[in-house]
């Protein structure tokens, strides 16, 4: 039994580490085990010290590539040279034993030195990968931060689907009615609003899914739900259950350079580890659409004076825990401040909010900042932790109210933005 708890701790720590897709390394530890041997614990504790195998780290950074799919006129699937569909850079803070994540967009206008035509090299950074492998693309996301490299987590192309089957599905929050059929990517999505049990396919149908007004910005939102949601299932023991079946997708579903002793010692370091001991970033961007050779193409583009605010809290000691699991949030604007409502908006989405809608109150007359529960999430812990944390790191002063009418636009939460804001 001891060393299925072992394997279920690297199946977290990598998790953490690689969008719960890294545990291919588990593989090492399907063993026989007997009595004689020593304890696991103690052998992790001390064998696999993070100084051995990171001498002189204190912080390491990952990068995460997911593989896109790609569709042959015969319609057969192939994976080279495509782009990635996901790109995530993880730092963990080995002294304070703690991760954060950074989403980075897909179609982030970035420089790429190898994707050239007819002198122009800038492209969506998603294309690195097609045109320089993992190589190209850690040397493109260091570029882009300011950050080197350490590792890298790769996960194939049907991982996702694979692991979440393996696990027994997982269950998180579906922000919209979905529906929407790409016959030449092979992507058929219907799913319903509200908290869900998704299986592996679905849950892919879901991190793909950006055909709504917020477009990639909700799709990265999805991302991060379906992590933490997945860092959920795995801390429950029951998940040891499935463990011939992680191992199985493991094999084929994930590849990095982090080895097996590194592996091992991120575990022992992880041991007890809880979602609370990550939080999730978006870097912040700007839409701009360019003309490619005569034909107009939507980009983001990196916002430099928020990206280095950013970017500095990223890197930085400071931590602040991501409660609000698929706690979504309507944010109006109440006191007429032009832009003050999407700030607000992206500042609540990059400590774990989901933004359902961004807009104004009915009137800008509003003095104080108003919070209204609207009573929807199944979830207790909204009035007892969510509410009290935004009154006292976010809006001191707020008043608070409760409404559980029906509205036009679903949401847990709506906050009004007051003048004393």
């Amino acid at each position: 039994m001891r060393i299925l708890k072992k394997v279920f701790l690297i199946c977290f720590v990598l998790a953490v580490i690689g969008g719960a897709l890294g545990i291919y390394l588990a593989i090492k530890l399907d063993q026989p085990y007997t009595a004689a041997e020593p304890s696991w614990e103690t052998a992790l504790r001390v064998a696999f010290k993070p100084q051995t195998f990171f001498p002189g780290k204190n912080n390491l950074y990952v990068l995460i590539l997911g593989t896109d799919n790609n569709w042959t006129q015969q319609d057969i699937l192939y994976t080279k040279g495509t782009r990635s569909d996901t790109t995530m850079l993880a730092h963990i803070d080995l002294k304070h034993k703690t991760v954060k994540i950074l989403s980075i967009p897909r179609d982030l206008y970035v420089y790429i030195p190898g994707d050239c035509y007819q002198g122009d090299c800038y492209d969506k950074i998603n294309a690195a990968t097609s045109v320089g492998g993992v190589p190209l693309s850690e040397k493109v996301v260091a570029s882009l931060t300011g950050i080197p490299i350490d590792y890298y987590v790769r996960i194939k192309t049907t991982g996702l689907i694979n692991f979440v089957n393996a696990i027994g599905g997982i269950y998180v929050y579906v922000d919209e009615n979905m529906n929407y059929v790409d016959h030449w990517g092979h992507l058929k999505i219907h799913l319903k609003k509200g908290w869900q049990h998704l299986n592996g396919v679905q849950t892919e149908e879901l991190a793909r899914f950006r055909h709504d007004p917020l477009g990639d910005y909700g799709r990265i939102q999805r991302q991060h739900r379906i992590i933490k949601a997945i860092m959920k299932k795995l801390e429950r023991p029951s998940v040891l259950i499935h463990l011939y079946h992680i191992v199985q997708v493991a094999k084929q579903s994930v590849e990095t350079n982090l080895s097996f002793p590194q592996i091992l010692a991120l575990a022992n370091l992880f041991k007890g580890a809880t979602t609370d001991s990550m939080k999730i970033y978006t870097l912040p961007t700007r839409p701009k659409n360019v003309k490619v050779f005569g034909t107009w193409v939507s980009y983001v583009f990196p916002d430099p004076n928020r990206d280095k605010k950013m970017l500095a809290e990223f890197q930085s000691d400071a931590f602040l825990p991501s409660h609000p699991i698929g706690v979504s949030v309507e944010v109006l604007n109440g006191n007429g401040a032009q832009g003050e409502a999407k700030q607000i908006a992206d500042k609540l989405q990059n400590h774990g909010f989901v933004i359902s809608h961004v807009g104004n109150a009915p009137n800008f007359n509003y003095n104080q900042t108003l919070i209204i529960d609207h009573e929807v999430h199944p979830h207790k812990k909204v009035k007892k932790k969510i509410l009290p944390m935004l009154v006292s790191k976010y809006f001191p002063g707020a008043q608070t109210e409760n409404d559980p009418r029906p509205r036009p636009r679903p949401a847990d939460l709506t906050i009004v933005l007051g003048k004393t804001l």
